[in-house]
């Protein structure tokens, strides 16, 4: 890596190493967080329907992507499969944080707009100390 052309590819190849690796991980701290989330979610109903799972999740989609996750999966062109794998690392981020608060919610707010509206509260906080971290 003696020329400028080798050392530039060696640095941006090392950057998008490191960025799949926080992807990664960021993917595997949500899974690990996910039997915890759905036992808030059992939790939270008296008898759980498959769709209370869902509308949960796809409610901390809705936000983090600041569309429902069916008009992104369109937008994409996904037909099938997890579509958390076309987040970006900060968007995994996000969903992770939001579903950690999301847990504690379902077993005080019962009602999903009104969890809905927190979850989104908190997102705008965290984008904002997102953007003054990018700042300074």
């Amino acid at each position: 890596f003696k020329t400028a052309k080798a050392r530039q590819f060696k640095e941006e190849y090392v950057n998008r190493f490191n960025e799949m690796a926080d992807f990664i991980h960021t993917l595997y701290d949500i899974k690990e967080d996910f039997p915890e989330f759905t036992e808030a979610v059992k939790l939270a109903h008296e008898t759980p329907k498959p769709y209370h799972y869902s509308n949960e999740i796809n409610m901390i989609y809705s936000i983090v992507l600041g569309q429902s996750p069916q008009a992104y999966r369109k937008a994409l062109g996904i037909t099938d499969g997890a579509i958390r794998e076309y987040f970006t690392t900060a968007q995994l981020e996000q969903v992770r944080r939001l579903q950690r608060i999301d847990i504690g919610l379902l077993v005080v707010v019962p009602d999903l707009k009104a969890r809905k509206e927190i979850l989104i509260t908190r997102a705008d906080r965290l984008n904002t100390c997102n953007e003054l971290r990018t700042i300074a």
